[in-house]
């Protein structure tokens, strides 16, 4: 959940956040409504019991399993606590509240993690495709390689995109195919 996350918290940043007059809005209920939220509420219900696991899983101290409720807490609040409660809970939120999505690019925080699960599972089904070990890494790094790089290229799209929303008189507001010129007060 976390990885497709990667790829569309930025867009939603930049498509829907970056420019609200413009954002594809559906009136329900008397509120402002996007059809897409129901995937982040989705995605922010797992992540908040995804952080509900992380204070009942016994974790390894000096070699020995440590399932004191108390010292599973203190380990998790001494780690990533902060960031998720901040990435997640602020998400419930965010329907009325589009300043609250940026929260959501905190969960970069576990892409190592993400990163290297998906690394482990493609080295795993090279190895399976018969592939000798130093083989399935070479592979797995070049996989790798490319997802770092789509992801970067995707992040930068769209902080790109974002930047020329919030710019007036950027060169997403010159003419168009129409022939219309740049708005009033733009040189």
């Amino acid at each position: 959940m976390l990885f497709i996350g990667y790829y569309n918290d930025p867009i939603y940043i930049a498509f829907f956040i970056g420019y609200e007059s413009q954002s594809p809005k559906v009136e329900k209920n008397g509120s402002n409504y996007n059809p897409s939220m129901l995937f982040e509420l989705i995605v922010d219900i797992i992540m908040t019991i995804d952080i509900i696991f992380c204070f009942l899983t016994a974790f390894y101290k000096e070699m020995k399993p440590v399932k004191n409720l108390w010292e599973i807490f203190k380990n998790y609040a001494s780690g990533y606590m902060i960031f998720d409660l901040a990435s997640t809970i602020t998400g419930f939120f965010v329907g009325t509240y589009y300043d609250l999505y940026w929260f959501k690019l905190i969960r970069f925080i576990h892409a190592r993690t993400v990163y290297g699960s998906i690394s482990n599972a493609i080295r795993a089904s090279l190895a399976r495709l018969g592939l000798n070990k130093a083989s399935a890494e070479k592979g797995s790094f070049i996989i790798d390689m490319i997802l770092y790089l789509l992801q970067a290229i995707h992040f930068l799209g769209c902080a790109w995109i974002l930047i020329g929303k919030i710019i007036p008189c950027s060169w997403l507001n010159q003419g168009d195919e129409t022939g219309t010129d740049l708005p009033s007060g733009c040189g």
